[in-house]
């Protein structure tokens, strides 16, 4: 009975299709080891590890079928495993297996402009652009890879001031930009962020980006912001049946995560032109409501 993939942290629940295809019969789950069963308190459900399976017992009649439920919260990373007999009333029984595997987020850098990286042993915290005419635009990309067997849904945040105080709702107006904005990158795949950099005077921009993954545990990430790991623990309803958000207004309970950060560092280019003639003089007696006209050439 495979449960596939969770995040450490999270919990994946599974229904697995049972059909009696012999006689009527009585059937029921034990643990593999007599220690594990020992350990069982409740009649209904068995619970082993990383798992919990229910109805531990049941009867079929000939040709009719069950759902058997389990559920697979992982406290460790990679594949884990649980062996269990299904006994029967008639004197037989058959080995079955609980399996699934613990998941830990891993996003990583592995391209730049198309030439590859080594983002995990050379990591760099800063993009810098060309550069760049005002009101044109300048480009760079950067692929990330998700190392992780779970999709994970992410957004950007674009601003100009890092760990600043003042929250605000309304959109800065920057001069970076990154598309896609949001969406999510699936288990196993890479996808292309495209950086745009647009001055509009000339002068250095100096701002911030952060690809901040949405719906996953804090437990599944390796060395989270020491801040929202506490924010996270001091928010938790313990023994809570239904999960709480962490946020009002939020639909989920996990934070939102900042997972990639960068200073993003550009320059609007100083354009010279030369304006041919130099002065514009109109002659003559002018007269309201007529319009005069003098041709100029702008050359760079």
């Amino acid at each position: 009975m495979d449960c596939l993939n969770s995040w450490i942290g999270d919990k994946v629940d599974m229904a697995f299709r049972c059909l009696n295809t012999g006689g009527d019969g009585g059937f029921k789950f034990f643990c593999e080891k007599d220690e594990d069963d020992s350990k069982q308190t409740d009649a209904d459900n068995i619970r082993i590890g990383s798992f919990t399976l229910s109805p531990s017992e049941f009867y079929l009649y000939s040709g009719s079928a069950i759902d058997i439920y389990v559920s697979f919260n992982p406290e460790n990373e990679g594949g884990l495993e649980e062996n269990l007999i299904l006994a029967c009333d008639n004197q037989t029984s058959e080995f079955y297996k609980l399996t699934g595997y613990g998941a830990m987020m891993d996003l990583d850098v592995v391209a730049v402009d198309g030439k590859e990286v080594n983002f995990k042993q050379n990591p760099f915290e800063t993009i810098y652009f060309e550069n760049t005419n005002p009101t044109s635009e300048n480009k760079r990309v950067v692929r990330v890879k998700n190392n992780s067997p779970i999709m994970v849904p992410f957004h950007w945040s674009i601003f100009k001031l890092k760990n600043s105080n003042k929250i605000t709702l309304e959109n800065e107006d920057t001069h970076y930009r990154v598309s896609p904005a949001q969406g999510k990158i699936q288990g196993g795949e890479f996808i292309d962020f495209e950086l745009f950099f647009r001055p509009d005077h000339a002068e250095p921009y100096f701002e911030f980006a952060e690809l901040i993954i949405e719906d996953i545990p804090i437990s599944s990430v390796r060395n989270p912001p020491e801040g929202l790991k506490n924010f996270a623990q001091a928010n938790q309803v313990k023994n809570a049946k239904v999960p709480m958000p962490t946020y009002v207004g939020s639909n989920t309970q996990f934070l939102n995560i900042p997972m990639l950060s960068f200073n993003l560092r550009g320059q609007g280019n100083s354009c010279k032109v030369e304006v041919e003639p130099s002065v514009c003089q109109f002659e003559g007696d002018t007269y309201i409501n007529h319009d005069y006209q003098r041709t100029v050439t702008l050359s760079k």
